[in-house]
């Protein structure tokens, strides 16, 4: 099922070092971009240290969050322009599992902290470019992506599925990946 030696994981409960678990994570997507990993058909990236900065660092208008968000652009850039040069298709979907409070918290009902970042793209075309709010509400995450791959999602979901995955060409061609 996976490429022997392709699953790293790393792990950390020390906020203080959130510069450092990402740095590492970074050296893993070098590692999974290479060409011995071309044929790997799922990439799961999570920034921890980003997210672990966020409530450490109190505020989305510290310095050094923006310095963390900067670095995660351009991870996200250099694995769009790898995957760009290769004559295959691709998805990206960037998120995250949630929003915050300029104090640190989640976990409440403030837009704040029910919104998250939302993107995908697929072989250069952005699914969400025309709207002007690339957000999405948390529970509405895993529906809006199975929905893209044409998978049912559970009758238990209170989700709703964002409309820019409903075009069946799109769909049936991801289904084609």
């Amino acid at each position: 099922m996976f490429v022997e030696d392709s699953i790293k994981t790393i792990t950390t409960t020390d906020l203080q070092y959130f510069n450092d678990v990402d740095r590492k994570t970074g050296e893993y997507i070098d590692y999974a971009i290479k060409e011995k990993y071309l044929k790997w058909d799922f990439l799961f990236i999570y920034f921890l240290g980003l997210d672990q900065g966020g409530h450490f660092l109190n505020s989305d208008n510290d310095e050094l969050m923006k310095m963390k968000l900067d670095e995660l652009d351009d991870y996200v850039v250099k694995i769009y322009n790898d995957m760009s040069m290769k004559d295959e298709n691709f998805i990206i979907i960037v998120t995250g599992d949630h929003g915050m409070t300029r104090h640190g918290s989640h976990g409440g009902s403030d837009r704040t902290e029910t919104e998250s970042a939302f993107l995908i793209s697929f072989n250069n075309k952005m699914f969400n470019e025309k709207f002007d709010n690339n957000f999405i509400n948390q529970i509405d995450i895993t529906p809006t992506i199975l929905n893209l791959f044409g998978i049912d999602r559970t009758s238990d979901s209170i989700g709703i599925t964002y409309d820019f995955t409903f075009n069946f060409f799109e769909r049936s061609y991801m289904m084609n990946l």
